[in-house]
């Protein structure tokens, strides 16, 4: 909540200091994704394309089949709503990124953040034809 309340009138500024959390430990790499994903800072393109790309660099962490730590799942657990929540405000570039997530990470645990992306309505109000062509890529990635 700290990130959300400073950045809303600054997320210029906020993204180009949130580098070494988002580069941290996985408890800060939660806090990134927690507190860039608010609806009210991604009123631009520009900043939801860039909170886009920093979600892709902290979600490729995760691209391993082993248990978890309990800082994984809790950031696990951010990347299943924060996805969800940039793409709806920078459709085609959300959308492409996300594809290529799906395309090219294996993991178990990439592919679960996807599925639960998937499920929220906002998602499914942008583009309901896209939400099941990637519901169907991933049943075929997860065979």
């Amino acid at each position: 909540m700290g990130i959300q309340e400073i950045s809303e009138n600054n997320m210029k500024e906020t993204l180009k200091n949130i580098v070494k959390m988002k580069d941290g430990n996985y408890y800060e790499k939660r806090a990134v994704v927690a507190g860039l994903c608010e609806p009210k800072l991604l009123k631009d393109e520009k900043t939801a394309t860039n909170v886009i790309n920093i979600l892709f660099e902290i979600t490729e962490k995760l691209n391993h089949d082993n248990k978890l730590t309990d800082e994984e799942e809790s950031l696990r657990k951010a990347l299943a709503y924060g996805w969800s929540v940039a793409i709806v405000h920078t459709p085609e570039n959300g959308k492409k990124v996300f594809e290529r997530l799906l395309a090219t990470k294996k993991g178990k645990h990439i592919k679960w953040i996807i599925k639960e992306n998937l499920k929220k309505n906002r998602l499914i109000k942008m583009d309901a034809n896209w939400v099941k062509e990637m519901e169907n890529r991933l049943t075929k990635a997860s065979t």
